[in-house]
């Protein structure tokens, strides 16, 4: 089944800008999914058991060094923002 998730990386340590960026360095070595990256958030596309095969990979190395909380959202298809919306004040 085709899926995206969102998800959010919070490192709990000091270094926490290196920890995210290594976390999509190597999400882009799984060959399996797409993911695209914006300021608070990552969507990840592909086959469901690709993507949480290939996001439990990358969050075991992370919580094998340090600590990490992972908040993610799950939805079925590709579920990509085409538009831009805007609010005039």
């Amino acid at each position: 089944m085709q899926a995206t998730v969102e998800i959010s990386l919070y490192p709990l340590s000091e270094d926490y800008e290196s920890v995210v960026l290594t976390f999509l360095d190597d999400l882009e070595n799984e060959e399996a999914i797409t993911f695209t990256t914006n300021g608070m958030s990552t969507q990840i596309f592909g086959e469901a058991q690709d993507i949480f095969a290939a996001v439990g990979r990358q969050f075991e190395k992370i919580q094998a060094t340090g600590k990490a909380v992972l908040v993610l959202k799950a939805g079925p298809g590709q579920l990509r923002y085409e538009g831009r919306h805007s609010k005039k004040l």
